[in-house]
């Protein structure tokens, strides 16, 4: 490194714990990134596996591995910009897509903290808008992001639970349609992490979540993912479980 100054990226990364979400909600349990990126990731692999061992029959079939990659680096730019409330993020299109320049401007940042050798390796898992990328980054596009291929049109909202995007559409490529399904399968996971979080905050007598519940258990039912839809039927219902509940053995019958 320069001057033999360290490697600063993993050091911001340790910070996501200090980033805390639904900032303009009554929480009766906090949430910070770090923990919201571990249930994402979990969610994430959860739902590619599912896919895989219940409907192998379907295209893509993303990397289970890759997808923990996506879902961990989804929400990284956060550190840099903070949780940005929903109202305030999607008050109009010129807000969201300045914002969006923001969190691009922040990958970047955090992509730059990276010697050169590995900027190339992580830049891929980074959600990030080509188009909007810093001047002054080190970053080269054509380099740097050539193996990710989702292109900024699919990319140009961070993935978050709280967003309304939905990517519908599939380059006929199968690298791209692979790329773009393993974002889409990240957003999933994303929106069920909220969804469960809505669970949790209800389940201890706060409603203050039920709003947010009941719109983002729509948007769960009419998504069309045949391993999202498996999740919704045979895991969801889990978490309204106590832990005395939760430690009864699986019946014979298989799921």
């Amino acid at each position: 490194m320069k001057n033999n100054y360290p490697v600063t990226f993993f050091a911001m990364l340790y910070r996501m714990k200090y980033i805390e979400r639904w900032g303009l909600m009554r929480n009766t349990e906090k949430e910070n990134l770090k923990e919201h990126t571990f249930d994402v990731a979990l969610l994430a692999h959860a739902l590619c596996e599912i896919r895989q061992a219940y409907f192998p029959e379907e295209q893509p079939q993303p990397d289970p591995g890759k997808v923990v990659l996506y879902a961990i680096y989804h929400d990284a730019s956060e550190i840099i910009t903070g949780d940005m409330p929903t109202p305030v993020k999607y008050f109009n299109s010129q807000m969201r897509t300045q914002y969006s320049k923001v969190e691009n401007y922040a990958i970047v940042h955090l992509l730059n903290m990276l010697p050169e050798k590995l900027q190339q390796r992580y830049a891929e898992y980074f959600p990030c808008d080509l188009n909007n990328l810093s001047n002054n980054s080190n970053l080269k596009q054509n380099e740097i992001f050539s193996t990710n291929s989702v292109s900024s049109a699919d990319n140009s909202n961070s993935v978050d639970a709280e967003v309304d995007v939905e990517i519908t559409e599939f380059s006929e490529d199968s690298l791209i349609f692979e790329e773009n399904y393993l974002q889409k399968m990240v957003k999933e996971a994303d929106r069920l992490a909220a969804y469960i979080k809505c669970i949790i905050e209800i389940k201890q007598g706060n409603t203050e979540f039920v709003d947010a519940a009941e719109a983002t258990k729509a948007k769960l039912i009419n998504d069309s993912s045949p391993e999202l839809q498996w999740f919704l039927e045979n895991i969801l219902p889990a978490y309204q479980l106590n832990l005395d509940q939760l430690q009864v053995s699986q019946t014979e019958e298989s799921i």
